[in-house]
Order: structure tokens, then C-alpha cells, then sequence
């Protein structure tokens, strides 16, 4: 359903405004998800470049589910 000539198109903006501590967990939250993009591209590319193996969206996927789990015990088995 898109707009239609007779119609109007209306566009919401929402501004955040966030405080220092918000913005500080906003830029630290971007850097996380920055990094674990990089790091799966990265698997892709190398698993192409050296095996000529594709890595699929569900492998990563299953491969972080169990990562997270490794990062919450933490590697002395405590958390």
C-alpha cells in the first residue's frame, strides 16, 4: 500500500535526545554491533578466500548462540 496521487505521504520524525550517560550506552551499543558485523564478514570472506565454503546467515547464527554462551560463563566457568 503505497501513497497514492490523491493521497498524502506523511513522514514522522522522531529526534532523540539523550543524556551523556544514554548517549555513552548508545555509542558503546554501536560499537558492539559494529564489531560483530566485521567479525562475521570476516568469516565469510576467509571462509570463501581459504575453502571455497559459503557461510550462511543460520550458520553464523548458530555459531553466536554458542558463543553466547561461552561469553556469559565466562572462560574460568564463572560468570
Amino acid at each position: 500500500m503505497g501513497c497514492e496521487t490523491s493521497n498524502r505521504c506523511r513522514t514522522f520524525r522522531n529526534r532523540m535526545h539523550p543524556t551523556a550517560r544514554q548517549t555513552v550506552a548508545l555509542v558503546r551499543q554501536l560499537n558492539y554491533q559494529r564489531e560483530l558485523y566485521n567479525a562475521a564478514l570476516e568469516e565469510r570472506v576467509g571462509a570463501w578466500k581459504w575453502e571455497r565454503r559459503s557461510v550462511s546467515f543460520f550458520d553464523q547464527c548458530r555459531t553466536l548462540t554458542g558463543l553466547t554462551a561461552c561469553v556469559l560463563i565466562g572462560p574460568t566457568g564463572s560468570p
